[in-house]
C-alpha cells in the first residue's frame, strides 16, 4: 500500500506528467495520489501552487505544451475535489498560471483546457474575500482582460478565432455566473472589460441557438452561436442585479452604447433591453425605466437618440417594467421632451418628428397593453386630454402637439375595447365628460387636427354606443345627453364656415349619422330640428355669387342626411319624399355631387368644390327646400317614433337652439351633476332617462336665502372672453367679460329646476335658465413656460391647404375599418 510519508509534494507532482518519449496526457493514478495528498494535507495546498508556478514558468520557455495541458489538468481536479473548501490557500498561484498561460505565444492550443480550469475554480471563488488582496486581484484582473480581447479580436484564420472566442466566452459565463461576482470590492474594474466584450457579440438581429454545454467542433462555429453565448453571460449578470448594483452594471452598458454608436441602432437597442428586461428580478425592473428617463433628459438635443430611447421605455414597459413607476410620471417626462423637441422643430426635419411622435405612441401603447387597474387607461386619456392645452391659441407647437395627442387618445381606445372584450373585469365607465371640452376641435382651424379630431370622435362615439349597460345610471345617460347636444352644437357651427370644403361636410354629415347610430330615437328628435333651422339659414345666408356653392353644399347634405334617415327608419315614405327632392335638385343644378362617405376623404384632399362636377354652370339661389311641416308628419306616423315619444310632435316642431346645452346643479350631497335640460322645455325628458330619479333628486334641494345672498357677492374674471375654444353661450356684450362661480351656477340652478317643476302644467312657459357648461381650465402640464405665439389662423377661417399633411398619419389603414360609414 503506498504510502504518503514516502513522497513530497514536489515528487508526487513531477510523477504525473509524461516521462517517457510519446507519453501524453496526464498519469491518472500518479494524479490520484497527488488529489489524495492535498485533500490529506489542505496546508501543502500553498506549496503545491507555488512549485506549479515555477514549473509553469520553465515549460513555457522550453514551449512544452504537453506538460502546460498536463498542469491544467492538475489544477481542474484539485479545484474540483475536496480541496476547494480551502480554494483560497492555493486560488493566486491558479490565477498567475492561467494568466502565464494566457499571456504565452503559445496559448492558443491550450485556450480551451484553460476555459475548463476557469471554469472550475469560478463555481467556488468568493469574490468578497479574494477581491480584496492584489495578490490574486492583479493576475485576475489581467486574465479578464486577455478573456474579453480575444472575445472581440479579429483573427484572419477564421478558426483561430472561433477557438478563441467560444472558449473565452465560455470562461467569462463562469466568471460572472458565479452569485458573488457583483459583490466583488472590483467590480467596476471587470465590468469596464467584460461589458463591452459581451455587447460587441450580441448581434442586432434576431438569433437562436447553442446552449453553453453544446459540444462545437471548431469549425461549426458560427456568430450566431457567438451571439447566444453572449446573450446567456449578460442574463446572469442582470439576473443578479439589485438597487446597488444597478449602476455599476448599467453605467458601463451606456458607455459602451454611446461610444461605439449603438443608441443609434434601434433594432440592437430595443433586443439588447428585451434581454435585460427579461432577464432582471420583475421587481427591479423600474430601475431600467428611471435610468432611461434620466438619459432621456440627457440627449435632449439628439431626436434620433430621443426617440430610440423611448422606443427603449416601451419595450421595458411591455415587459414589465412598468409595475413600481406610474405611468403618469412616465408620460409626464415623455411630454416635456416632446414639447421641447417640437419647439424647436426648425433643427429637425419632419421625418424625424414624425418617428418621435410615433414612439411616444408607441410608448402610450406599452402601458394600455399591460394594464394594472380598471382605471388605468381613463387616467392616460385625462392625461392627455389635460396636454391639449384647449384654453390656449393655435401655435405651430401647440398644434403638433394636439394632433399627436388625438392620435394617441384614438389609438388608446382601439386598445382599451380589445382590452375589454379579453377580459370584461376591466371594464371601467368611459369618461365621457372629459371629451365634451375637446369637441370644439372639430371645428379648429387647422384642417388636420379637424380630420384627426373626427377619425378619433366616430371611434369614441361607437364605444360610447358599445358601453356597458352596467355604468349606463341616471348621471351618466344625462352626461351622454350632455355630450350629444354639444356635438350638435359645434356641427350646427361648422356646416357655417365660408371656408369649408367638399371634406369638411364629409365629416360632419358621418358625425351626425354616427350621433343616430349612438343615440337611435333620442338623436332623432334633437338633430331633426337643428337640419330644419340649417336649412333656414341658408335661405338667408350664403348668397353672394361666391357662397352658392357653399350653400349647395349644406342643402345638399341635408338632404343626403334624411335619405340615411329614411334607411335607418325604413320609412318607405320618407324615402320616396327625398328621393324627389334629390332628383329636382340635380335637374335644377342645385346638388353637390360628393359621395358623403368617411371612405372618401382621401379622395377629396385638398380639393375645393370647384373640383366637383357640377351639373350646371349657372349657379342661381337654392329654390328647393324641404317641407318641413310634410317630414314632421311622416316622422309622426312612425310606429317606433310615437311608441318612444309622448310629446314627438312638439319635439320636432321646436326651434332649434344652438346652445341648448345641459346645466350643472348641485345636490343635497354638494356634488357637481347634469340636470335633464333638452333643449329648452323641461317637459321634453325622454323616455329613456328615468324621470322619478330626476325628479325626487330635484325636489330634495333645499334653497335658502341666506345662501343666495351670500354666494352672489362674488364672482370670477375671465381671463379671455374672447377665447374660442370654450363654447360660448348667447349672452349680453356686458356679462362676456364675467363668470359665476360654480356656487352661484349651483344655487340659481336648483331655484330654476323646482321652480319649473312647479309650473309643468304651463306648457308655454318659457322660464328657463341655461348656464354656461363649466369647462376645466387645463394647466400646462408641460411644465415648461412659453410666451403666447401669434395665432396661426383664426377660428372663423381655415382654407384648406396643403399645411402639415405629413401629420396625417394611418388615415388610410383607418378609413377602410369598421368605422368607416357606408350609409348607402
Amino acid at each position: 500500500m503506498w504510502c504518503s510519508s514516502c513522497y513530497n509534494h514536489v515528487s508526487l507532482i513531477n510523477n504525473v506528467y509524461p516521462s517517457q518519449p510519446g507519453e501524453t496526457g496526464a498519469k491518472a493514478n500518479n494524479l490520484s495520489f497527488l488529489v489524495f495528498y492535498a485533500e490529506s494535507r489542505p496546508q501543502k495546498l500553498t506549496k503545491i501552487g507555488a512549485y506549479l508556478e515555477k514549473r509553469t514558468a520553465r515549460d513555457i520557455s522550453y514551449s512544452r505544451i504537453e506538460n502546460l495541458k498536463v498542469t491544467l489538468t492538475i489544477l481542474t481536479v484539485l479545484v474540483g475535489s475536496k480541496c476547494k473548501e480551502n480554494l483560497d490557500l492555493f486560488l493566486v498561484s491558479v490565477v498567475n498560471i492561467v494568466a502565464k498561460m494566457l499571456e504565452s505565444p503559445i496559448n492558443l492550443e491550450i485556450i480551451e483546457q484553460i476555459s475548463s480550469t476557469i471554469v472550475s475554480f469560478s463555481a467556488h471563488h468568493n469574490h468578497v474575500i479574494l477581491d480584496v488582496d492584489n495578490a490574486f486581484v492583479t493576475p485576475y484582473s489581467k486574465i479578464i482582460r486577455i478573456l474579453c480581447r480575444y472575445v472581440q479580436d479579429k483573427d484572419s484564420n477564421q478558426e483561430i478565432q472561433n477557438k478563441k472566442k467560444v472558449a473565452s466566452l465560455r470562461a467569462l459565463y463562469a466568471i460572472v455566473s458565479n452569485d458573488t461576482f457583483l459583490k466583488s470590492p472590483k467590480i467596476d474594474e471587470f465590468l469596464e472589460y467584460i461589458i463591452p466584450a459581451l455587447l460587441a457579440n450580441i448581434q442586432d438581429k434576431k438569433t437562436t441557438g447553442i446552449k453553453l454545454y453544446r459540444s462545437l467542433s471548431n469549425t461549426d462555429i458560427s456568430d450566431v452561436d457567438m451571439d447566444n453565448l453572449a446573450i446567456q453571460s449578460v442574463n446572469e449578470i442582470m439576473q443578479r442585479i439589485n438597487p446597488v448594483t444597478f449602476d455599476k452594471v448599467f453605467n458601463p452598458i451606456f458607455k459602451y452604447l454611446e461610444n461605439n454608436g449603438c443608441l443609434m441602432n434601434k433594432k440592437y437597442l430595443l433586443k439588447v433591453f428585451k434581454i435585460f428586461t427579461k432577464a432582471m428580478n420583475p421587481q427591479y425592473r423600474y430601475l431600467l425605466v428611471l435610468y432611461s428617463l434620466k438619459h432621456l433628459k440627457d440627449f435632449s438635443n439628439d431626436i434620433a437618440i430621443q426617440t430610440n430611447i423611448i422606443y427603449i421605455l416601451s419595450n421595458i414597459i411591455k415587459n414589465g417594467g412598468g409595475s413600481v413607476i406610474t405611468h403618469i410620471e412616465v408620460l409626464d417626462v415623455l411630454s416635456d421632451c416632446l414639447f421641447e423637441t417640437l419647439q424647436n422643430t426648425s433643427k429637425y426635419n419632419e421625418k424625424d418628428i414624425e418617428n418621435l411622435e410615433n414612439a411616444y405612441i408607441d410608448c402610450i401603447s406599452s402601458f394600455t397593453s399591460n394594464v394594472s387597474y380598471p382605471e388605468q387607461m381613463n387616467d392616460i386619456m385625462t392625461f392627455l386630454v389635460n396636454h391639449l392645452k384647449l384654453e390656449t391659441p393655435n401655435n405651430e407647437v401647440i398644434l403638433k402637439c394636439r394632433i399627436f395627442i388625438i392620435r394617441s387618445l384614438r389609438f388608446i381606445l382601439e386598445q382599451r375595447a380589445q382590452i375589454i372584450e379579453k377580459n370584461p373585469t376591466f371594464n371601467s365607465p368611459l369618461p365621457i365628460e372629459l371629451f365634451i371640452p375637446t369637441l370644439v376641435l372639430l371645428k379648429d382651424s387647422s384642417f388636420n387636427l379637424r380630420l384627426q379630431y373626427y377619425f378619433f370622435l366616430l371611434l369614441l362615439m361607437e364605444q360610447i354606443g358599445n358601453s356597458s349597460s352596467a355604468f349606463d345610471d341616471n348621471k351618466t345617460h344625462v352626461t351622454k345627453y350632455r355630450f350629444m347636444q354639444n356635438i350638435h352644437t359645434v356641427l350646427y357651427e361648422y356646416s357655417q364656415k365660408k371656408l369649408n370644403q367638399p371634406v369638411d361636410f364629409i365629416m360632419i354629415i358621418n358625425v351626425f349619422i354616427k350621433n343616430i347610430q349612438v343615440f337611435t330615437f333620442d338623436g332623432i328628435v334633437e338633430v331633426v330640428p337643428l337640419m330644419f333651422s340649417l336649412e333656414d339659414v341658408t335661405k338667408v345666408k350664403f348668397k353672394n355669387k361666391d357662397e352658392i356653392m357653399l350653400n349647395y353644399a349644406i342643402n345638399t347634405m341635408i338632404v343626403e342626411f334624411f335619405d340615411y334617415l329614411s334607411e335607418y327608419l325604413g320609412n318607405e315614405s320618407l324615402g320616396n319624399y327625398i328621393g324627389k327632392i334629390k332628383q329636382s335638385k340635380m335637374e335644377n343644378g342645385e346638388w353637390c355631387n360628393v359621395s358623403f362617405t368617411t371612405a372618401c376623404i382621401s379622395q377629396w384632399l385638398n380639393k375645393t368644390f370647384n373640383d366637383v362636377e357640377w351639373n350646371t354652370d349657372d349657379f342661381k339661389e337654392t329654390s328647393i327646400y324641404l317641407d318641413h311641416e310634410y317630414i314632421i308628419s311622416i316622422l309622426c306616423d312612425h310606429e317606433n317614433l310615437k311608441n318612444h315619444f309622448e310629446d314627438l310632435f312638439e319635439l320636432l316642431s321646436l326651434k332649434y337652439t344652438p346652445h341648448a346645452f345641459m346645466s350643472y346643479i348641485k345636490d343635497e350631497n354638494s356634488k357637481k351633476r347634469m340636470s335633464s335640460h333638452s333643449i329648452i322645455d323641461p317637459k321634453l325628458v325622454r323616455n329613456s332617462i328615468p324621470p322619478q330619479n330626476l325628479r325626487r333628486d330635484m325636489t330634495h334641494a333645499s334653497i335658502h336665502i341666506e345662501d343666495l345672498k351670500e354666494v352672489l357677492g362674488s364672482f370670477e374674471q375671465l381671463e379671455d372672453p374672447h377665447d374660442e375654444s370654450i363654447l360660448d353661450l348667447d349672452i349680453d356684450d356686458e356679462e362676456k367679460n364675467v363668470k359665476l362661480t360654480d356656487e352661484v351656477n349651483g344655487l340659481l340652478d336648483e331655484i330654476t329646476c323646482q321652480s319649473r317643476l312647479n309650473s309643468e302644467h304651463n306648457k308655454n312657459s318659457s322660464t328657463t335658465l341655461i348656464n354656461q357648461p363649466i369647462l376645466s381650465n387645463y394647466e400646462n402640464v408641460f411644465n415648461s413656460p412659453l410666451k403666447k405665439k401669434q395665432t396661426i389662423t383664426s377660428q372663423e377661417e381655415y382654407p384648406l391647404t396643403n399645411m402639415d399633411n405629413h401629420i396625417l398619419y394611418a388615415q388610410d389603414s383607418f378609413i377602410n375599418n369598421d368605422y368607416s360609414l357606408h350609409y348607402k
